[in-house]
């Protein structure tokens, strides 16, 4: 089966009760609802939160929706569980706040996407604000293929690289036996679970650290906080950076939600350029200022788009997290131009860093 999902609620951090605004004498949600209207599928469900539940739910009904509450923080969650309480295949999604949606084009990659048997299909080069995404859904985990497998020297397995999985048991669970060269064979019990975002929340920068090493033996190695090295970075340590929940997968099978980061108490940005007037932004600055995405990727690095950029920042991302307090871990690579005239001063520390890591703690 089909459906529209029209994901909204009235919780906006950036433009709280965007979809009730008014445009003209209807809301922004109403305006979308009737557009969507028009899509040629069997249900059209507003997919919501319990905050926001009360105030969208007679607006919906009233034009013939059906309305699906799920958990506030977790969207993805939401559409899942919506997916199988009206036993969904195919998802048109799209969000409450484009009120110049076009059902028109919403049809037409629907018969394509149908007709391609695709998984997930998009709109490039539309207007922004007027497309919807399709992905197809299936809580069917009897075939889960194995992409990667790394097993040690000599060892054997039972399964290879292309076979697949059978999770469709009240476990979830599979099991793979491992007979190394040398030893007893281990029976590996792999087990399938609901996602859990480890960057999810609004954390506070407690210190923003490098390591340095030219591994030439000489005394070009040591580790210290950034901005007491670069003077200009010093500004940002205050900064409060919030990931939201995720929103959805892209085409490439990256998570994705709202990034932000923004100034602390004193007002003011780092930046890093360094004292010589050499700008590292692209090495030190992969949580950048402002207001955008972050992606969560199929190799769990993480990157981050700012809105009107077209630029990646790319990092490695949280390595260790106790839900309170987290280490992100960006990616360092060293610069081997050094100045010799000045072996051990910043510049050079700089460029041999090979280790750069923020210590964030939720606020």
């Amino acid at each position: 089966m089909t459906a529209v999902f029209l994901q909204v609620r009235l919780s906006s951090q950036r433009y709280p009760r965007k979809a009730l605004a008014l445009l003209g004498d209807r809301t922004v949600f109403e305006r979308c609802l009737q557009a969507l209207s028009a899509v040629k599928t069997a249900l059209h469900v507003v997919v919501t939160e319990p905050q926001s539940l009360a105030e969208l739910s007679p607006l919906a009904r009233a034009l013939g929706w059906d309305v699906f509450s799920g958990p506030e923080d977790h969207v993805l969650e939401r559409f899942v569980l919506a997916a199988r309480e009206f036993r969904v295949t195919t998802v048109v999604r799209a969000t409450g706040d484009n009120p110049l949606v076009s059902a028109h084009l919403a049809n037409l990659l629907l018969a394509r996407h149908l007709r391609k048997t695709s998984q997930y299909s998009g709109f490039q080069g539309r207007p922004l604000g007027s497309g919807v995404e399709f992905l197809d859904y299936s809580d069917d985990f009897s075939n889960i293929l194995i992409n990667s497998l790394e097993i040690s020297y000599g060892a054997t397995a039972t399964v290879k690289i292309g076979d697949k999985l059978n999770f469709n048991n009240t476990e979830k669970a599979a099991t793979v036996t491992i007979t190394p060269a040398n030893g007893e064979p281990l029976i590996w019990k792999i087990k399938a679970s609901l996602y859990v975002n480890p960057y999810k929340g609004t954390w506070g920068i407690q210190n923003f650290r490098m390591k340095w090493d030219d591994w030439n033996g000489w005394g070009l190695s040591g580790e210290a906080e950034v901005a007491l090295k670069m003077a200009n970075a010093a500004p940002g340590i205050d900064d409060i950076i919030t990931f939201g929940g995720i929103d959805g997968v892209d085409a490439a099978g990256a998570y994705y939600g709202v990034y932000e980061r923004t100034s602390g108490a004193n007002g003011k940005f780092g930046t890093y350029i360094s004292s010589k007037g050499t700008d590292y932004s692209d090495k030190f600055g992969q949580l950048p200022n402002g207001k955008g995405k972050y992606f969560i990727n199929p190799d769990n690095s993480v990157s981050v788009a700012i809105d009107g950029s077209t630029k990646k920042y790319n990092s490695n991302g949280s390595k260790t997290t106790d839900g309170v307090t987290m280490n992100f871990d960006l990616k360092a690579s060293q610069i081997w131009t050094i100045d010799w005239n000045d072996y051990y001063g910043n510049e050079n520390q700089f460029k041999m860093t090979y280790q750069l890591w923020y210590i964030l703690k939720k606020q």
